[in-house]
């Protein structure tokens, strides 16, 4: 599963940049149309990389490229590396219903839609 895949500090952003940086995890994130959880398995995901898909402009894709392979993964994969702190966190809030009126919009190919559980 792709959360346990980042739980060791510098290990995914290795092997993203041993992959061939940004590119190459935004291209296959960006173009995964695959029903079903976000599988990266070690030393396979980042190859058969798609092209960017036909929504994406080449200059917007250039922008999130350039500015991964400045800034790095690490803030965004220590959000997954928090997740027993946010528990402990949030515990407070443990069985807390939301009382306002809520929408919840999503693609029938959106990762969530179909993540078991």
């Amino acid at each position: 599963y792709y959360i346990c895949r980042f739980q060791v500090p510098g290990e995914m952003e290795a092997e993203i940049a041993e992959a061939g940086g940004a590119d190459s995890l935004l291209r296959r994130i960006f173009s995964f149309r695959t029903p079903g959880p976000l599988f990266l398995p070690k030393g396979q995901w980042y190859k058969d990389l798609p092209p960017y898909p036909s929504w994406l402009p080449e200059e917007e894709a250039a922008y999130y490229r350039d500015t991964f392979n400045k800034t790095g993964f690490t803030g965004g994969l220590n959000y997954y590396r928090a997740f027993n702190l946010n528990w402990e966190i949030t515990a407070p809030w443990t069985g807390a219903q939301v009382k306002v009126p809520v929408k919840f919009i999503v693609g029938d190919l959106d990762l969530t839609y179909h993540m078991p559980g």
